[in-house]
């Protein structure tokens, strides 16, 4: 099984569903794209449209109090830098069972 891991908000979902159309038409195995939702409305529509292959995470469920902290202060293009090195660890906590050791 293959992970890979995107983070966007509801503006950048035409790129992220595109992403998601090549790995499907690419992989030749299994494979799950999480999707670190940027705000509540980008996972409330994305899960409406139970698309397959996609796994959801809220941001605001994951961020710490340091990323709480700094975030108003910065842009949302910023903010998605600045915690873009946080996903790899977001995503092992939401399902260890493919970890490799």
């Amino acid at each position: 099984m293959e992970h890979f891991v995107t983070l966007f908000n509801l503006n950048w979902a035409p790129q992220g569903l595109a992403l998601h159309a090549s790995l499907q038409r690419q992989m030749r195995g299994p494979f799950t794209l999480w999707v670190v939702c940027v705000d509540q409305r980008t996972f409330d529509v994305l899960g409406q449209l139970g698309i397959p292959h996609i796994r959801l995470l809220l941001l605001d469920a994951l961020e710490t109090e340091e990323l709480r902290a700094v975030r108003p202060g910065r842009s949302t293009a910023e903010y998605c830098w600045t915690i873009t090195s946080f996903t790899p660890s977001w995503v092992f906590e939401a399902d260890p069972s493919d970890r490799k050791s």
